[in-house]
């Protein structure tokens, strides 16, 4: 007898078609949207050094390396792409390659949290307004922290959501937990104030939790694990702990942190990006009061969230006034966008039904005329005025792999300030000058300066922005422009 096929559900191909939707945009022009650049090009060098020598290095000269102890992206995003470099090859395309994996799980755990914290409904909702957000793209295609840091991130709230229906009496979730939300911290250490986020819900919802040894080691016993595989693979034994940790508490060194943040709270009167933040997370703000009020059940996976969210926020105001410092935030805004507004509408319906207020027919699809106009927002800023838009049409990727294609081995070239053209030279005869998030003070391979400052490499590759000191480059005229950077050599050199 013939077993009935099981019909798959329409919101199942809805999560597909968007999954498809983020797919597509992911793959399309890979590797030349958004352009490489700075950051990108120090985590790959790690990662591809690890695909070629089996750790997490940087050369600054053949034979002498640097860790990336000033870089705030580990092992959970280097890892695999450095083994998936080690079984093809190196490359950007095969760096993004792995990213594009990041983006397709992290959509796919959003939305399986999302269905579990509200409905499914909702979370298609949810869903696609993720799949449509520009900074998906942006951040997400290139080698950063963010994505990843969120994958891991939907994973850890999934076990914790987990453990809160379990009510914390099953050690192995709790340590799962743990050590997911380690792996979320170790990919991005801005992630660090998940603990906080935790802890602060746990003592103002169910403070007797923190006093119970079966949740506690468990938790911190799987939140150390990580850690203990980051310090082993992110820092050499000669790294100066004291600069290391000044690094991580102020990684741009901000002088006049009070200003700063008198500055960047102005961006949220001020700016659409911000203000459009600010306008969602006082949305979500507003649906947990009013559930306080209606006795709605919350689940401490949402205050958790919502904590996390406050807290990204409030970092955000003593940091450069980058928006990526807060899309974090907003990613998991997003999650609960839908299921808020929902909660508005109900109490506003609730309201005027007790006042014997007729509720207007436009009232009863309130819920979803905000959520259906904000997708087609963020559709239209997607291919319109977003970051990723501006580089539909580059060729820089293709410039580089092109000029750089047959590079002879015995010509030395020297990437001053230009760490991601490492990803497009087919050999290793390189010396390199870099200065992480900037500063001079994290300057390396200022030793190299003095071969450069006597001419000794043969190839020199600037970005145009750091030509700041056209003496180092005295020895040298510019021969060809590659889109934003200049090759220099010699005068006598083809």
């Amino acid at each position: 007898m013939r077993t009935p096929m099981k019909r798959v559900s329409g919101s199942n191909i809805l999560f597909l078609l968007i999954l498809a939707f983020v797919f597509g945009l992911a793959t399309y022009k890979l590797t030349e949207s958004p352009v490489t650049g700075y950051d990108e090009g120090l985590l790959t060098q790690l990662a591809g050094y690890f695909a070629e020598h089996n750790m997490f290095a940087m050369q600054l000269a053949p034979g002498r390396l640097t860790s990336g102890a000033y870089m705030s992206t580990g092992f959970p995003v280097l890892l695999p792409i450095g083994l998936y470099m080690k079984a093809v090859g190196v490359g950007h395309l095969q760096a993004r390659t792995v990213m594009v994996a990041f983006m397709i799980g992290f959509i796919s755990l959003f939305y399986l949290l999302a269905k579990k914290e509200t409905s499914t409904k909702f979370a298609l909702f949810a869903t696609a307004l993720m799949a449509t957000h520009g900074s998906l793209y942006y951040y997400g295609k290139g080698v950063f922290g963010e994505i990843p840091g969120l994958f891991y991130f939907m994973t850890f709230l999934l076990l914790f959501h987990r453990a809160e229906k379990e009510q914390f009496k099953k050690p192995l979730t709790i340590g799962l937990a743990g050590a997911l939300l380690g792996l979320t911290i170790v990919t991005k250490p801005v992630f660090l104030l998940a603990v906080p986020a935790v802890f602060l819900v746990l003592l103002f919802t169910d403070w007797k939790l923190l006093l119970k040894p079966k949740v506690v080691l468990p938790a911190l016993v799987g939140l150390l694990i990580p850690f203990a595989v980051w310090f082993k693979t992110q820092f050499f034994p000669t790294d100066d702990a004291g600069m290391v940790l000044e690094f991580y508490r102020n990684p741009y060194q901000i002088a006049d942190v009070g200003r700063n943040i008198v500055n960047n709270l102005k961006l949220f009167v001020t700016q659409r990006t911000p203000m459009y933040v600010l306008i969602l997370f006082v949305t979500w703000t507003l649906a947990l009061i009013v559930g306080k009020i209606r006795k709605d059940a919350r689940s401490k996976t949402e205050y958790v969230a919502w904590m996390f969210s406050f807290l990204i926020l409030l970092a955000f105001l003593r940091m450069p006034a980058l928006f990526r410092y807060f899309f974090l935030a907003n990613a998991v805004m997003l999650l609960y966008t839908p299921s808020s507004l929902g909660t508005l509408v109900r109490f506003t319906a609730e309201i005027l039904h007790r006042r014997n207020i007729t509720i207007p027919a436009l009232l009863r699809g309130a819920t979803y005329l905000p959520v259906i106009a904000l997708i087609a927002f963020h559709t239209h800023s997607l291919f319109f005025t977003s970051w990723i838009s501006n580089y539909y049409g580059s060729t820089q990727s293709y410039t580089l792999t092109e000029y750089f294609r047959d590079a002879d081995p015995n010509r030395v070239v020297f990437m001053y300030e230009a760490p991601e053209i490492y990803l497009f030279l087919p050999h290793r005869n390189y010396y390199q000058f870099i200065r992480p998030s900037g500063l001079d003070s994290l300057a390396l391979g200022t030793e190299n300066l003095e071969l450069l400052r006597q001419g000794t490499p043969d190839v020199v590759v600037v970005e145009k922005n750091f030509l700041s000191d056209p003496s180092l480059f005295a020895k040298y005229e510019i021969k060809t422009e590659l889109d934003r950077y200049f090759v220099f050599t010699h005068a006598d050199q083809p």
